[in-house]
């Protein structure tokens, strides 16, 4: 796998080349000799250098005049800058994209010589760990990582794993043993015993202390114990340290000359260090007058300005370097000199670079004999040229009417340094010798009149001498008057009084409009010059209207309107009609109330009023409903009213009320209460005891107390409080009910019978036949929102007996709550599917409801009497929320560009938050550039992180509706009605 360089030209056309892990750098510029050539006008010739042979990348710009950009931030000159995988290089038009570790492809020839490989610590064959059960050994650091004169010390554990006393020997293989030190270098041991020895090694600053990893051996031998060995392997990695030294150029001082003088250097560089280090060499004259070359070893060709090489330790190099002036003297009295500099770094290290001072002198190619008769052609010359000319003035055209556009065009010497134009006393500057401006009205210079237009020129000779005289062009143009022009219109002529007119108008070529209502004048602003107005005339009579428009070349006036407005002709008021007037019922009971309902027609409100309460309300809307409690028996009227221009008409109906005085109330009968009913003791063995004791307590009104049971006839008229022996048989139950006439209650006991340790069982006396068991009885069975109340709503009684019908929102949990007497338990049914037994009273875990379902409720006691009842639900899906509105930014360009909107807030609740999309000209593939993870229901507005030109954006409001599974799922409301615009991208110059 191998790094590549995506290049991509200006038209789109893509190229890749392989980055050879063995150069390390790369060359980019508009020269052949580059290793990336790109072809454009704006690329150096040796632009910019590549060091791909670290991570990051480094990109170095080479030519001061140049220029290139990471992620759109320029580089600066000589100023490495890092280059991310994947970050753009842009350079001339072309775009540079490092690609990492795409697959090998075959290497694009380059035009960079491989440089030196680096030198790294030769390893040392070491064999594998190898450890004797008599010489036992144990290394507590197996790796270590030192600078140079640092230490590394490793801890040995030696134990004696033999039956005599022994000495052993410690040495250290792969490295100098200059360099190490042990302590003790030999220990003696007893049987089992063991010892520790310390193992340090510190390499010096030498190059001979290479940098990198050292595989090193522990070796441990006894004489006592002959032939036998141990061996730990172990590494150390040593850190690079950097060192180097140069000589003095050779020449430092030198002449030059002739028609394409060259000199040349020499600079000697060694590296003194412990690691292959790379150079990078720098050549630069104070004036910036001279071209550098490096004759790199192993490069084919020269490389300019600047170059890197990479030495091993303990080399030499001696570099040539090609010095060429870029300016040689071609006329002078001396020689010029040049100072220059030649620099050398360490690019990996942070050693403080060294410079070293050489100079030039280049002799001219002409000498002083010839400068005299040079200098005197050239003043003559010299007037030749900047003599100021004038090859054209025009005006097109030459006659206009006032508001036509004018054309001013030219052509002088283009040396002329001072070129304008005068009309009258107004002067204009121009700064091109050959161009032409369009005059429009408004500008300096457009013709309000007849005009005559002086064009003058100079250059600086002219200007510096008085002797030569100023270019002068004239040309004329006629002015021709523009009158306003009016467009003026009324919609009706005659109307009635009450009724409106529109008058449409339009000028043109005016300064001032005025709108004159029966002569009461209006002034119109000059936005309004193009409009309307609506008029509603206030009394009966001749309306005129009149516009007239002004200019500087006299007063326009329309053709006056007339609308005459008359009075209107009265009609007859409307007779109100009462459809319906109901009072329900019509005989109450005292303290009870009454319903009055009433739809009436060609009325405006409608008064309801009683005859002896002195009640009265009035009521805009023609059909409603009222509740009333009458304190007596009363009559109600009802009177339908239509009232307009100040008269009224009523029609009215009554209807009398009987109240009857209230009869002497009857106690209601309360529920009786079991404060108490257990079986003692409620778990016997078989066999251990012939009865056990029921007891109870009964609190509050009864008129019957009873117990039954499967094994027990039913035993009535018991005291509220008592107790009771019961045979014991096998295990049962027995319930107490409390009854108050009508009213019941009742509760449940067990008694467990566990059988004895197997013994004979005896046979069991027959039970009585238990009475039969009362009828079940469904107290209620309904629904209720788990989260939320307002998810589920009771629409009444369904269409199956004993039902009730529910609305609930899709996706919403619905809790199922019941209570049946007589029965312990009963069984529930989803759409005909059970749901299993259940207790008699009890709350069933909420279930997600996501279509129409019926639940059904069946109790069935021991004789078979069945009780239903029934739930239908019904689905209600949300409507959606209306769409943000106002969406606007910024007009101009603005960074940052912020995106407003604003939002109903009446349905603020109904949404989790908001969405922005963008998308650029033709505005046709919108892309969402942010979402309600970072724009609530609150908020209003959107930051753009990178504004732009020439996009438009739109907004739409998230809300959340349940899926099949009960999950919330987002969906989006309508788009924004409106959307933003940024501020226009400008024309692209040809």
């Amino acid at each position: 796998m191998s790094d590549q360089l995506e290049v991509i030209g200006p038209n789109g056309e893509i190229e890749f080349h392989t980055l050879d892990p063995d150069k390390g750098v790369l060359n980019i510029g508009r020269h052949p000799d580059n290793d990336i050539v790109l072809d454009s006008p704006t690329v150096a010739l040796f632009h910019a250098v590549l060091d791909y042979s670290q991570r990051p990348y480094h990109v170095t710009l080479l030519s001061p005049e140049g220029e290139a950009a990471i992620a759109g931030e320029r580089l600066r000159h000589n100023a490495p800058a890092e280059l991310q995988p994947w970050d753009t290089l842009e350079v001339g038009g072309y775009t540079l994209i490092p690609v990492e570790g795409v697959p090998d492809t075959p290497e694009t020839p380059s035009r960079l010589p491989a440089t030196v490989p680096p030198s790294a610590p030769v390893p040392l064959p070491i064999a594998a760990d190898q450890v004797d059960e008599v010489i036992v050994v144990e290394l507590a650091e197996r790796e270590a990582t030192v600078d140079v004169e640092q230490t590394a010390v490793y801890g040995l554990t030696i134990a004696n794993g033999g039956d005599i006393v022994a000495g052993f020997e410690v040495r250290v293989e792969g490295v100098d043993e200059r360099w190490v030190v042990i302590a003790p270098p030999q220990v003696n041991l007893n049987e089992g015993e063991r010892a520790v020895v310390t193992i340090s090694i510190t390499p010096p600053r030498q190059p001979t202390s290479r940098a990198g990893t050292h595989r090193l051996a522990v070796v441990v031998t006894s004489p006592n114990y002959p032939g036998r060995i141990s061996r730990l392997s172990a590494t150390l990695t040593i850190n690079p340290y950097y060192e180097f030294v140069t000589g003095e150029l050779s020449p430092r001082q030198q002449t030059v000359g002739g028609r394409h003088p060259v000199g040349e250097t020499v600079l000697q560089i060694a590296n003194r260090g412990n690691s292959a280090a790379t150079f990078r060499l720098e050549a630069m004259d104070d004036e910036r007058a001279c071209s550098f070359e490096f004759q790199v070893p192993g490069e084919s060709s020269s490389l300019a300005r600047q170059a890197e090489v990479r030495l091993p330790p303990e080399e030499t190099y001696a570099i040539p370097i090609r010095i060429t002036p870029l300016s040689p003297p071609l006329v002078g009295l001396r020689s010029q000199t040049h100072s220059f500099t030649v620099t050398a770094s360490v690019v990996e290290g942070p050693l403080t670079p060294r410079s070293l001072l050489g100079q030039i002198r280049v002799r001219p190619l002409i000498g002083a004999g010839l400068l005299f008769v040079l200098a005197l052609l050239l003043v003559l010359l010299v007037i030749y040229v900047f003599w100021p000319r004038i090859s054209y003035f025009r005006v097109s055209p030459d006659n206009i009417l006032a508001g036509e556009p004018v054309t001013l065009s030219w052509k002088t010497s283009f040396l002329t340094s001072n070129l304008r134009v005068k009309a009258g006393s107004d002067l204009l500057v121009l700064d091109k010798p050959e161009d032409q401006v369009v005059l429009q009205p408004g500008d300096r210079l457009y013709p309000q009149e007849d005009q005559t237009y002086y064009l003058q020129a100079d250059t600086l000779l002219s200007e510096m001498l008085a002797f030569i005289p100023t270019a002068i062009a004239d040309a004329d143009i006629t002015v021709g008057a523009v009158y306003p022009e009016i467009t003026f219109s009324v919609d009706k002529t005659a109307i009635v009084l009450g009724e409106s007119v529109t008058l449409r108008w339009e000028v043109l070529n005016a300064d001032g409009a005025t709108l004159y209502i029966n002569k009461v004048p209006r002034t119109l602003r000059s936005s309004e010059f193009v409009g309307e107005q609506t008029e509603t005339p206030v009394q009966a009579g001749t309306y005129v209207y009149e516009m007239e428009a002004t200019n500087r070349y006299g007063v326009r006036n329309a053709e006056p309107l007339q609308v005459v407005v008359s009075e209107p002709t009265p009609t007859p008021l409307p007779v109100p009609v009462i459809q319906r007037f109901t009072v329900s019922p019509l005989s109450v009971t005292s303290g009870q109330t009454v319903t009055i309902q009433w739809e009436v027609s060609q009325a405006t409100k409608v008064r309801l009023s009683s005859s002896n309460t002195g009640w009265n309300q009035e009521y805009a809307s023609l059909s409603g409903m009222e509740i009333q409690q009458p304190p007596a028996s009363t009559n109600y009227v009802l009177t339908a009213i239509y009232e307009a221009d100040g008269r009224s008409e009523s029609r009215e109906s009554s209807i009398i009320v009987q109240v009857n005085p209230k009869p002497t109330p009857t106690p209601e009968p309360q529920m009786p209460v079991i404060d108490d009913f257990r079986v003692v003791p409620n778990t016997v063995v078989q066999g251990d005891a012939d009865t056990v004791q029921l007891v109870w307590a009964v609190s509050g009104e009864t008129t019957n107390i009873e117990i039954s049971g499967p094994t027990l006839n039913t035993v009535s008229n018991l005291d509220s409080t008592g107790s009771i022996p019961v045979p014991v048989g096998a295990t049962t139950f027995f319930i107490l009910t409390a009854y108050n006439g009508d009213l019941n209650t009742s509760k449940t006991v067990e008694l467990t019978v566990n059988e004895p340790t197997p013994t004979p069982v005896p046979t069991a006396t027959p039970s009585p036949t238990p009475t039969p068991a009362p009828d079940p009885e469904i107290e209620y069975f309904v629904a209720q929102g788990a989260d939320d109340p307002n998810d589920v709503t009771l629409l009444g009684s369904g269409t199956v007996s004993d039902s009730l019908r529910y609305e609930v929102v899709a996706g919403a949990r619905v809790q199922l709550s019941w209570s049946v007497q007589n029965v312990p338990q009963v069984t529930i049914l989803e759409n005909g599917v059970s749901l299993g037994e259940q207790p008699a009273v009890w709350d069933l875990p909420p279930r997600v409801v996501m279509a129409a379902t019926q639940y059904q409720l069946t109790a069935v006691n021991d004789n078979g009497v069945e009780a239903d009842a029934y739930i239908q639900i019904t689905i209600r899906y949300p409507e959606p929320p209306p769409a943000p509105y106002n969406v606007g930014g910024p007009a101009l360009p603005a960074d940052p560009l912020v995106v407003t909107w604003d939002y109903d807030p009446t349905h603020i609740n109904d949404i989790v938050g908001f969405r922005v999309y963008r998308a650029s000209s033709p505005y046709e593939s919108f892309i969402r550039v942010a979402d309600e993870a970072s724009l609530d229901n609150m908020t209003r507005q959107w930051e753009e992180p990178d504004p732009q030109c020439g996009m438009a954006y739109y907004v739409v409001a998230v809300y959340e509706v349940y899926d099949n599974n009960g999950q919330k799922t987002p969906l989006e409301s309508d788009p924004s009605p409106d959307r933003y615009y940024s501020w226009p991208c400008p024309t692209p110059t040809p």
